[in-house]
């Protein structure tokens, strides 16, 4: 869901930037948006997607890429002092670490625009194959063949 308001769903088409982490987006981008992402006054980490939304998505985020359980998100932040400002930390080097991986492929394939080119053109001829079977069954099945 959305960084600003956890009732839409994050979405690149969202004129806020600010509401979306992107694949790209830099460790100090993904910092400032986690740091600015809406939650509530309530001190404490708690997931209730009713009366929480903001803050449960966040916990959301955070349990999707770390691996770990909503709960055992929560657990770790049970009666910490300034909870929420060593989750949001602790989210941005989660989120940070987990789209690093991506990060690395993305540059090594822009680097790399022979291997790019030969996955479009074998991509390529697979599609114009499948698409000669279908033309060709459609034309038989229209009576043209």
């Amino acid at each position: 869901m959305s960084l600003r308001d956890a009732h839409i769903k994050m979405s690149k088409s969202d004129p806020q930037e600010m509401s979306r982490i992107e694949l790209c987006d830099s460790p100090n981008i993904i910092k400032t948006k986690i740091q600015k992402a809406t939650t509530d006054s309530d001190k404490h980490i708690g997931f209730d997607p009713q009366r929480r939304p903001e803050m449960s998505n966040l916990i959301n985020i955070y349990a999707g890429f770390s691996g770990l359980s909503i709960q055992q998100v929560c657990d770790r932040y049970t009666n910490m002092e300034k909870a929420k400002a060593a989750f949001k930390i602790d989210l941005t080097d989660v989120v940070a670490t987990a789209l690093k991986v991506v990060q690395d492929n993305v540059r090594r394939l822009q680097q790399d625009a022979g291997y790019v080119d030969s996955v479009l053109s074998k991509g390529a001829y697979q599609a114009r194959e499948i698409a000669e079977e279908n033309l060709v069954e459609i034309k038989r099945k229209i009576g043209l063949r």
